[in-house]
Formats: structure tokens, sequence, C-alpha cells
């Protein structure tokens, strides 16, 4: 009895520090959950018939489900089973998930359980939608208007033909599914239209081209600014770009080719040796000793951070992953989501006529 009331109390907790910030209404997803639609509505999670904790991403997100409208919020809970992959996503949705890395970084969470599913789609019908603090192999954008935000990707993103406003910000991707393919994907008719990428982590190459039957296409970023390039060397990095800005190329012996129309528009990036993303015009830094710029250890994605005192470039803003002008582009540890994050929770006694008393520690990751 005592640990099914902490389960539900804790539930409870988070639905109430989701709702502060969180738009439209809030349904939680649990792969552990008893839902099943007809008997069972997640009451071993605090879910009832008319708010039920669902066992899968699906099973919320299905266009059968009139529950689930667009503008609402979605939080994919941790768990220790990775979720099955939910088909196409065709609301507009925010879809939060617990993050990654939690037993490497402190104050995450209570559990250290990531939101791991394994593909995401969002089709026709999910423009506006938001991704975060999901642990994903394949994120498909197949529409326009799509934020991606605070995950883990460990294979790529998938950008359609014909689709504009792609933000993917504040990311880390992999290295830990080979073979080691381009961390974005585009259509065959070039990258959309307003891609944004920046403040990630990319162990991958980021490859933008396309072979089609007029030739070579070269994708085009918009704002490419605050990235940390530390893949393989021998690995390469290909696009062509509008703003590029802040970048660090932490690994030695990458293969580099970036153009522009817009020459001022690459800008203040440092890198281990001689590129062509940088050249050594307009502020930018080459054979920067790298063993100097970032901090000596960390978490896996925490060891991505400057020392003090070698972070400012000089256009007054931060280079790398944890810098930028926008305080909400940059990243955030283990994926956090902007919302309060409970990392510990106490209770003593059993509950009684007049309950238990419970004390929690949380923060908010801007």
């Amino acid at each position: 009895m005592k640990k099914k009331l902490l389960s539900v109390l804790y539930c409870t907790t988070c639905l109430l520090l989701l709702s502060m910030v969180s738009r439209g209404n809030i349904w939680r997803v649990n792969n552990n959950s008893n839902y099943d639609g007809t008997n069972n509505f997640g009451e071993n999670y605090g879910g009832t018939a008319l708010r039920p904790v669902y066992k899968q991403l699906g099973q919320a997100t299905a266009l059968s489900n009139t529950k689930v409208q667009n503008g609402d919020t979605i939080h994919l809970e941790g768990s220790p089973l990775t979720y099955s992959n939910p088909g196409n996503i065709s609301k507009n949705l925010v879809i939060i998930g617990a993050g990654y890395f939690l037993s490497e970084n402190p104050n995450t969470s209570s559990d250290n359980y990531p939101s791991r599913v394994t593909n995401m789609n969002f089709a026709a019908g999910s423009g506006g939608s938001k991704i975060m603090g999901v642990w994903a192999n394949i994120i498909d954008v197949s529409t326009s208007n799509i934020s991606i935000s605070r995950c883990r990707i460990d294979i790529h993103a998938q950008l359609a033909n014909g689709i504009s406003d792609v933000f993917i910000i504040g990311n880390y991707f992999s290295d830990s599914i080979a073979p080691a393919s381009s961390c974005i994907v585009m259509g065959t008719t070039g990258a959309p239209a307003g891609l944004i990428v920046k403040n990630n982590i990319i162990k991958k190459p980021l490859i933008l081209q396309s072979v089609s039957g007029s030739g070579t296409i070269t994708g085009i970023i918009s704002d490419c600014s605050n990235n940390v390039f530390d893949c393989l060397p021998g690995n390469n990095i290909i696009f062509d770009v509008a703003e590029c800005h802040n970048n660090i190329i932490r690994s030695a012996g990458l293969i580099v080719q970036v153009s522009t129309s817009n020459p001022s528009g690459i800008s203040h990036n440092s890198s281990n040796n001689s590129s062509d993303l940088l050249g050594e015009a307009l502020n930018n830094n080459i054979q920067v000793d790298m063993n100097t710029l970032f901090v000596a250890n960390g978490s896996s994605d925490g060891r991505y951070k400057l020392n003090a005192g070698s972070a400012a470039g000089n256009d007054g803003t931060e280079r790398g992953v944890f810098g930028s002008a926008s305080i909400a582009s940059r990243y955030s540890l283990s994926g956090l989501a902007p919302i309060p994050v409970i990392y510990n929770l106490q209770a003593t006694g059993d509950g009684g006529p007049s309950g238990i008393q419970v004390n929690i520690n949380a923060r908010i990751i801007n």
C-alpha cells in the first residue's frame, strides 16, 4: 500500500509541476502502466478512465484517440524498458522525456531512467510539434515547423523533401551505432528552408548532400552556431551555410567543406587544425589546443564544457554548446527539459488518516 501510494503521489507531483509550464492538457505515458484501454487505465500509476496513463506513446498520439488533442503535452516518463515506435505522429504536440546520461550528471532524476524510444516520425498534421528529453535512434521529420531539442539521437534525424523551419537545437548525436552515417539526412531536393542547427554535440559526420539526375545538391543550413564537432578523424563535415559562428571542431583530421555566399557569415569558430570551415579570417581560430580549451574530465556530455577563461569569443558570446546569446538555445546536461525536475523524494512513516509527510528536491533547468 505504501509503495503504491508513493508512486501515485510522485506521479501526481510531477503532473502538477508540468502543468506550470506546459500547454493544453497534459497526458502521461509509462510503459509499466497496466493500461489496456478497456478495463485498466493505468491505475497502478495513478491513472483513471478520464485521465489514463498510457502504456505506449502510440496510444496517446493515435488519431483515433480523441482525448489527446492538438496543443496538448505528453510526458514520456523514464523507464528501464524501451518504448515502441509510435508510428506516424499527426497531431501538434509537445513530447517531453526524462533525458539521458541521468546517472552521470548530478540532480537529474530520482530514478535515473531515460525515456528511450526506437524511432519517431512527425507526419503531416504534426506541424508545430516539439520533442525534447527523448533518447531515440531515428527522428523522421516529414512536415514543416518541427523542433527537436535536448534529445539523444543515436542514428540520425531524417528530413523530408519540401518542408521548412526545422529546429535542431541542443541535442547529443552519439556515435554508439555504426555505421557512422550523417547525423542529419536531407531529401533529394535539398535541406529544408530555415534549417537551424545550434548548440549540438555532434559525434557523427554531418553531410548535407544528395545526388540526383541534375547532379550533386548541397544543403543549406540557415544558422549553424555553437556546435561541437567531435567525430572520428577522416569523417566529413559538408554543407552550405548562411550563418556559421562559435562552432568548435574538436577532432583532428576532419574533412571539412563548408561554403557560403556570405563570407562574413562564418566567424569566431575554433578548430583543432586548419579547416575550410574556418580559414584565418573574421576571428576564426585554427590549431587550437583542445586539451586546454575543454575541461579535463566530466560526464559523457559534461566534458564538452569549456575551461574558465577560454569561452569568450571576440564577438562577445561564448563558443561551444554551453554558449550562445540565447539562453534557451544552450545545451542542457542530460537533455533535461525546462520544467521542474524531481531528483530526490523521501517519505517517512505509513499512510494514515492525515496522510504521510513527503519531502522532495526539485530544480528547473533553463
